[in-house]
């Protein structure tokens, strides 16, 4: 009876300093190593900079648990604005596991925890989160000329098969490694004459939702040197509205299939940006199921049993709901199956512990 009191008190005790802490984040804990450059005499800066390419990959690794595969470019190459921003503000605790110098560099691998609920909501905001599938479907019908006088090429009045012109071919690529939902042409083309709205007709003949067209003229004046005019819009399908537009012109000695890339490169964020406009935002739905700790020796074990829950990708947060007896409980949001959560959290375990699974409530006994 005095064994059974002495539990239940200490588990009372363990959760009252628990939640006095204030409420749980969605915590994600990395292992991310930090490299600066060598530089002599004091070492500190060196090891902020380290520590500060340490905290961007973690920010990436948790947000890679988060999207689709698809996205990871443009996440990749759009988080370190993010990261800038938050300016350290989601740490919520680290760790220094190593560190090590040379000549030329200093690294050090962390533990580094954070809430990363600021993360996914900038990740669902970027519509980073959606899968292609979700995201709209996007045709390409851009017209390009030279730089030869008779050159010209527009898929919808060549004959079936279609097929994108060089020009096309870049930017399609560039949108589907971004993860935009790129289609080629339609089989079956009926554009007979170029009425006004003649972009809109052969987007909703390919089902499109958006549709990329223009005008692209190559030119060379002076024998070597290439001139490239681009007239570009981007309009909903749908809606019949027109998203974005813009004109240039880009001259340089350089062949046609660099001026292609670099033209591409000058109009990309403006297209990019009017597509992701239409987007979805998704997040995948999560539920809360309950998982409820017995046995546990002491705060330390807690912590580390804890520090295993938040580290899977699969959970999404975990925060205190109560006692049960002699079992301390909590609320787990995830999108995955409890037993998913459960074969993770063992093989990250290094205790000896016993787990039951019931629908949508699991037990972990630690064995003592």
């Amino acid at each position: 009876m005095t064994r059974a009191c002495s539990l239940a008190c200490a588990a009372l005790i363990l959760a009252a300093s628990i939640l006095a802490n204030g409420p749980l984040l969605a915590e994600t804990t990395v292992t991310v190593t930090g490299v600066a450059p060598a530089a002599g005499g004091d070492t500190s800066p060196v090891e902020k900079r380290a520590f500060e390419d340490a905290l961007a990959k973690a920010y990436l690794l948790s947000a890679i648990r988060h999207v689709p595969s698809s996205s990871i470019p443009a996440l990749s190459a759009g988080i370190g604005a993010f990261v800038t921003q938050r300016a350290g503000k989601d740490v919520i605790r680290y760790k220094v596991i190593s560190k090590s110098q040379s000549q030329a560099a200093m690294m050090v691998t962390y533990d580094v925890t954070i809430d990363d609920e600021p993360l996914k909501a900038w990740l669902a905001a970027e519509k980073l989160s959606t899968p292609v599938f979700m995201r709209p479907k996007v045709l390409l019908a851009i017209t390009t000329r030279g730089p030869r006088p008779q050159e010209r090429h527009e898929w919808w009045t060549q004959p079936t098969p279609a097929s994108y012109s060089p020009f096309e071919e870049v930017m399609a690529r560039r949108l589907r490694s971004s993860g935009e939902n790129v289609i080629g042409p339609p089989a079956q083309k009926a554009l007979s004459v170029k009425t006004e709205d003649w972009a809109l007709v052969l987007g909703r003949q390919a089902g499109a939702d958006i549709v990329v067209y223009g005008l692209l003229t190559h030119t060379r004046p002076e024998g070597t040197t290439v001139n490239s005019r681009l007239d570009l819009f981007v309009a909903d399908v749908r809606s019949n509205s027109r998203l974005a537009s813009t004109s240039l012109t880009l001259r340089g000695s350089l062949d046609v299939e660099v001026m292609n890339e670099l033209v591409v490169s000058a109009v990309w964020e403006q297209v990019r940006s009017a597509i992701v406009a239409r987007t979805v935002s998704f997040s995948p739905a999560s539920r809360e199921k309950t998982l409820c700790i017995q046995g546990m020796r002491d705060n330390e074990q807690y912590q580390e049993i804890l520090g295993a829950i938040r580290s899977l990708g699969i959970v999404s947060s975990v925060t205190v709901s109560g006692i049960s007896g002699r079992k301390l409980c909590h609320t787990v949001r995830t999108a995955a199956d409890l037993q998913e959560v459960m074969r993770g959290l063992s093989q990250r375990l290094a205790i000896q512990a016993d787990m039951e699974v019931d629908e949508d409530t699991a037990l972990l006994r630690v064995l003592n």
